[in-house]
């Protein structure tokens, strides 16, 4: 590419809610896989694979008394690829970019 316009900042995505686009994951400890699509929590990355569940009370509290749901939301994995589309589109946006 050429020009001075084009700028990129990455960053790791633990801890980082996310909306996603409709993607393919599969329980983590098993299981048929799903189409998801919402507000999700990346958990953790290992190796190719991103583990994420539904975003709980506590990921943003903004300061406030929080209660989180019991049990726990279910944790899913997905290849890193599947949160891109073909064109290399991310399938994810960040939530919350701002803060509170």
């Amino acid at each position: 590419m050429t020009g001075d316009g084009f700028w990129v900042h990455a960053e790791r995505m633990e801890r980082h809610v996310v909306h996603l686009r409709a993607l393919r994951a599969r329980p983590a400890n098993g299981g048929q896989a799903r189409t998801l699509s919402g507000q999700y929590t990346v958990v953790d990355t290992r190796g190719s694979d991103v583990v994420f569940r539904a975003e709980i009370p506590s990921d943003m509290p903004c300061g406030d008394d929080v209660a989180d749901p019991s049990p726990a939301p279910m944790v899913w994995t997905a290849p890193a690829s599947a949160f891109f589309d073909r064109d290399g589109t991310p399938r994810f946006s960040t939530v919350y970019t701002k803060g509170c």
